[in-house]
């Protein structure tokens, strides 16, 4: 090695950079997290999170009536709940999946299910809900369709290549849908083993299979509750699965070693995988390829993330490493067998955090 060399290797390791300097110690975890917003009646359970362009966020209820919430500037104090929209003399009860089709333009999922979560097969469809501009909070609502193939749908999302196609998964039939928001036209794309319930795996009689959902890179990501793991599986640029050997559905993450249920997750900026264990009441970071894993937040006993049920980054300068995380109090499963909480948002400080 030249002196030069050697001079310039310990200029660097001086200054903090360079090979011979130590990383950061990232955050000590459990991470930070604060209650934002919780509701004040038991029982309500909040099911599901999108962020507006202007750093809103928009909450789904599924029960015990379907409303729409939002919280207005959550990086800033004094956040509240405010319901924005009631789905009233509609015939729907549960409110589910929520995601952005156009620029402030939201697909909403709703539906009908028994208080333990059996889906009504026939009763599902997918509503709209627009903004007309960042500075009005209620938005004009109407149904595009019925989705009549489907007995619970669950998670959203719509396509990076044409955000008015929209995939959606049925919990409960074990399929995955192709949504047009424009022509309200729905078709299955896809029904295999990773998609359907195992309830017999948890000694149950309601399964939950795909359920959580996300796209991206090409590719449309999906949590099996029941058999506690993330799949993926390949998507085009309009919405349907390749007809090729590279078609075929593949696990990302299995997540036993950290969770027994595993419900809604997102991504954030670096690839990392944020997912929430609702009953498990625990946040679960999964390095990006999903070979690591680990608990960041929450715990059994946690009643502050009682029933976490979805997760959401912040869209503004203020709040990009804040994961905003909708819980259901636990009233799928109480707190220590017995503690039931009102609906939250919870608010997860993720900066310095590397899995």
């Amino acid at each position: 090695m030249s002196i030069g060399k050697l001079t310039t290797l310990l200029s660097l390791a001086l200054l903090g950079l360079g090979t011979l300097s130590s990383p950061l110690p990232g955050p000590a975890l459990p991470l930070s997290a604060r209650t934002l917003a919780q509701l004040s009646t038991v029982p309500t359970w909040l099911e599901n999170i999108a962020v507006r362009p202007n750093g809103d966020l928009l909450i789904t209820q599924l029960a015990p009536v379907p409303i729409l919430y939002t919280i207005k500037n959550p990086s800033l104090g004094n956040a509240t709940l405010e319901p924005i929209y009631e789905f009233r003399a509609t015939n729907v009860t549960d409110l589910l999946g929520i995601t952005e089709t156009a620029p402030d333009t939201y697909a909403i999922i709703a539906g009908n299910a028994t208080t333990n979560s059996t889906g009504y097969a026939g009763t599902w469809s997918v509503w709209q809900a627009t903004f007309v501009s960042p500075n009005i909070s209620i938005p004009t609502v109407h149904k595009i369709a019925n989705v009549p193939q489907a007995k619970l749908l669950n998670g959203a999302a719509a396509l990076t290549s044409d955000p008015s196609i929209v995939m959606i998964v049925d919990s409960q039939y074990g399929l995955l849908f192709r949504f047009d928001t424009k022509t309200g036209t729905s078709e299955i794309i896809a029904d295999g083993p990773e998609l359907k319930p195992y309830p017999q795996l948890h000694n149950g009689t309601v399964g939950f299979g795909a359920n959580g959902l996300k796209v991206r890179d090409g590719w449309v990501y999906f949590s099996n509750s029941d058999l506690i793991a993330i799949y993926r599986v390949p998507i085009t640029s309009r919405g349907y699965i390749p007809h090729s050997p590279k078609g075929g559905v593949e696990l990302y993450a299995n997540l036993t070693a950290v969770a027994d249920f595993v419900d809604d997750f997102t991504f954030g900026p670096d690839g990392t995988l944020w997912a929430v264990s609702n009953y498990e009441n625990t946040v679960i970071a999964v390095s990006p390829g999903g070979k690591k894993m680990e608990v960041v937040a929450g715990a059994k006993g946690s009643a502050t993330f009682a029933g976490d049920t979805a997760a959401a980054f912040g869209r503004t300068d203020s709040d990009r490493d804040v994961l905003y995380v909708s819980t259901a109090g636990g009233l799928a499963m109480p707190v220590n067998g017995s503690v039931v909480v009102p609906g939250s948002i919870v608010a997860v400080d993720t900066r310095g955090y590397a899995c």
